[in-house]
């Protein structure tokens, strides 16, 4: 299992958040934890679904982009923020 940056994890906007929030039906101690479900809580924006890159997962693309690939896993940046890591 990848080790986690707490300290970037805690600055982070999910900083408050404990691991199965995110990775549902995980033991925090079994290898590799469960893909995260950001759709769970946020709704996804009709661009985003409508765009390459949700148009390649409806398709079943493996290495289309993914929430985390602009917004980080467990440093998540702020969909505001105009350091994301890349551009809207």
């Amino acid at each position: 299992m990848a080790a986690v940056d707490t300290n970037l994890f805690t600055k982070s906007v999910h900083g408050a958040l404990n691991c199965v929030d995110c990775h549902v039906g995980s033991n925090p101690s079994t290898t590799p934890a469960a893909a995260a479900q950001c759709g769970d809580c946020h709704e996804q924006e009709p661009r985003v679904c409508t765009s390459i890159h949700g148009t390649s997962h409806q398709r079943g693309a493996a290495k289309a982009a993914t929430c985390a690939s602009c917004h980080g896993s467990h440093s998540m940046i702020p969909v505001k923020n105009p350091i994301r890591r890349c551009s809207s």
